[in-house]
């Protein structure tokens, strides 16, 4: 049996919000033997940028203003070839 988490029955914080993300690689796609040794996620050769906008009334509580939350995500890869496990966001 699955509980709700402990902050989101204290309504200190919520677990998860709803809304939409999209993403983009930079650089076209890294090399395969890179993706299947060590990971083939966001495996944009130079990095990858992702946004999105979400409410903020979690998985039980109803959005009470008009306000949505922005985010962004930059991450660089700035060495593909030499480091391409080096990456910083």
């Amino acid at each position: 049996m699955l509980a709700s988490k402990y902050l989101d029955d204290m309504k200190i914080l919520t677990s998860a919000d709803f809304g939409v993300t999209t993403s983009v690689l930079l650089g076209g796609k890294i090399n395969e033997g890179y993706q299947k040794t060590v990971s083939n996620a966001y495996p944009g050769k130079f990095g990858s940028i992702a946004v999105g906008v979400f409410n903020g009334g979690g998985y039980h509580a109803l959005e009470y203003n008009n306000y949505k939350t922005f985010q962004w995500r930059l991450t660089v890869r700035p060495l593909p070839e030499r480091l391409p496990g080096f990456q910083f966001s």
